[in-house]
């Protein structure tokens, strides 16, 4: 009975001790499951490390033009303000998305990587301990209208654990067209106050031939009582 104690307790003990191993493990993976970047996180944020956008984070967003040229590419930086100290672990990461248009890696970077499918860019693991990234934007054709574009910038304290202590934030903004919002719709009210301002003008200069008419006629007719 002794020897049948100790070994069940050696088994439980066994099994907790590979509990606990699994848990780190898990625990292990979760933290650094996306050091080398994540996209789909412009909308929901970085709820894995705090539950809301936080004021105390800055993302800067430098080189888009307020009015683009179609296909022209831009370079762009990727900066912060704010956020918790530097540890020894990673520094900070961001999720750039453009709604039109394409980004692109510059030449010789490995700090950042793109998902062409959302038109999304993100940092790699390299880029994880960086404050600052660079990205190319190369802007859509002729007649695509404004781009909306929004960068969230995660700001993490080197413990590489995701917790309330990592702080993010995001910031949205607008790129004109070089046509700027002229819609059908407004292509539409553009003709119809053509053709009033053309129906106009025939109509005056019909009322002005009548009335020259009309004076000829009566000159002739006092002309013809004389």
């Amino acid at each position: 009975m002794r020897t049948g104690g100790k070994l069940s307790i050696a088994l439980i003990a066994s099994s907790v001790a590979l509990i606990a191993l699994m848990a780190l493990s898990m625990s292990t993976m979760d933290a650094d499951s996306y050091s080398g970047g994540i996209t789909g996180r412009t909308g929901s944020g970085c709820t894995c490390h705090s539950s809301s956008v936080s004021e105390l984070v800055e993302p800067r967003l430098e080189g888009l033009p307020s009015t683009y040229e179609p296909g022209k590419v831009y370079d762009l930086e990727i900066s912060f303000t704010g956020g918790p100290a530097a540890g020894p672990g990673p520094r900070a990461g961001f999720d750039l998305k453009v709604e039109d248009g394409t980004l692109l890696v510059p030449q010789g970077s490995g700090l950042v990587r793109v998902d062409p499918a959302r038109l999304e860019a993100t940092h790699t693991n390299s880029g994880n301990k960086e404050d600052s990234w660079s990205i190319q934007w190369r802007a859509p054709p002729e007649g695509s209208g404004d781009v909306e574009v929004v960068l969230v910038v995660n700001v993490v304290n080197g413990d590489e654990m995701p917790t309330s202590n990592d702080r993010w934030g995001r910031t949205e903004m607008t790129v004109e067209g070089s046509g700027g919002n002229f819609t059908p719709y407004l292509l539409i009210a553009v003709l119809i106050v053509i053709a009033i301002l053309v129906i106009w003008m025939v109509l005056s200069r019909s009322r002005s031939s009548s009335k020259t008419a009309s004076d000829r006629s009566t000159r002739k007719r006092g002309k013809g009582r004389r």
